[in-house]
């Protein structure tokens, strides 16, 4: 838009100063015949009445008002009396004709370049109209592009350009959103009907030959696989349910200070009994008071997951460590177990949603994959990280970093 007043602008000052050029120069042009006939009277008076010079200076200073009748009268013998007008003289009506001719052309000019300057502006305009809507009309069906958000910085009124690419960015970031979730809704419904698959099959086989006669030994045994299918769908039911309501976000984190002592007390409490199961020894090291903050219950759950994975695929009679560090800016915690370790090219793999190794040892043992993926997810969400390596006489190494 200021480029275009500039041009305009631009272009009738031009006009505007040829126009007048002309009209000074047919005004020099007129003064200089209107002179050259005076230079003749005056020298044709004073020729012929040497005497008369200074009564002829002063006619022409406006000086000798008494002889103005007297020379309205002698010229209208001659065709130069009072009823003469401009246009009647050829001289001063050919330069008024002129004038009016570039008049004329002037107007005509303006009005041209002012059409042609609206015209310009209404289709800058409309050019901007259709960005607009093509870009909003992308925005509501979410086809949205980089190429469109280019567009939409094109736009020449900075106001509108930086509101519609904060409108386009905020609408690109809901979609992305929108689809990141509905990618993730599907691949949860997939993993739930995996899990959900063998359990069930299971209890309905089961149920199927416990129909059938049989001895109460064979009947024991059948209610006995039973119940561990359905320890199975109650352990999953129950994973699906933290699921949810971390990824929902009705899982709400209290940060608050406490001591890192206190966490792993809990932590260690909630597999206790598992590993006594195995004649597996959970060895903390000599701790001292260490503070942080953050939200007691839902850390110590997450590291409870950790020793739970360790205590489910390490040997029994084996050990698992406990190891606490305090960094200048956050805690260092490692649960080092004898297990078979973790291959290198799954390490990233088993913090992800119902994945499960591919080792023989997995395998054998019961297990939704979910322990893992939300001890990351809790940690995370608390500003910590978790990581694995293997541990140098075997088995894994979990690291969990958590800020003071």
């Amino acid at each position: 838009m200021k480029r275009a007043i500039a041009v305009f602008t631009a272009a009738v000052l031009c006009i505007t100063a040829a126009f007048g050029f002309l009209l000074f120069s047919f005004s020099e042009r007129s003064f200089r015949n209107e002179m050259y006939t005076v230079y003749g009277l005056c020298g044709a008076f004073i020729a012929e009445y040497p005497g008369s010079e200074k009564t002829a200076v002063s006619a022409l200073n406006g000086e000798a008002g008494e002889y103005t009748e007297i020379g309205q009268t002698v010229l209208a013998r001659y065709g130069y009396g009072a009823d003469r007008s401009v246009i009647s003289d050829p001289e001063y009506r050919r330069t008024i004709i002129l004038e009016l001719s570039f008049a004329a052309v002037f107007a005509l000019s303006a009005l041209t370049c002012g059409a042609l300057f609206l015209k310009y502006i209404e289709q800058r305009k409309k050019e901007q109209d259709d960005i607009i809507v093509s870009v909003l009309d992308k925005c509501v069906s979410g086809s949205l592009e980089i190429e469109d958000l280019e567009n939409a910085y094109n736009i020449k009124n900075d106001l509108i350009s930086d509101e519609l690419v904060k409108v386009c960015e905020g609408m690109k970031l809901r979609s992305d959103i929108l689809d990141e979730e509905r990618d993730n809704t599907k691949s949860l419904v997939t993993d739930i009907s995996h899990q959900l698959k063998t359990p069930l099959s299971a209890l309905k086989s089961c149920f199927s030959v416990y129909k059938d006669p049989m001895h109460d030994a064979e009947r024991e045994e059948f209610i006995n696989r039973c119940e561990t299918q359905i320890n199975k769908l109650e352990a999953l039911t129950g994973s699906l349910i933290s699921i949810s309501r971390l990824e929902t976000g009705m899982i709400t984190l209290e940060p608050r200070e406490v001591s890192i002592t206190e966490i792993l007390i809990q932590a260690v409490n909630s597999v206790y009994y598992k590993a006594a199961d195995k004649n597996i020894d959970i060895v903390t090291e000599e701790l001292e008071y260490i503070t942080i903050t953050a939200d007691k219950k839902w850390t110590a759950e997450a590291i409870a997951n950790i020793l739970d994975n360790a205590v489910k695929y390490s040997p029994a009679g084996t050990e698992i460590k406990i190891r606490v560090a305090k960094m200048f800016s956050f805690v260092r915690i490692e649960i080092e177990d004898q297990g078979a370790g973790i291959p290198r090219e799954e390490r990233n793999k088993i913090f992800e949603r119902f994945y499960r190794g591919s080792g023989d040892i997995v395998k054998n043992e019961d297990g939704t994959g979910v322990g893992l993926y939300l001890a990351r997810r809790l940690i995370e969400d608390q500003g910590g990280t978790v990581s694995v390596r293997s541990a140098s006489g075997g088995g894994s190494i979990f690291v969990v970093q958590l800020i003071l």
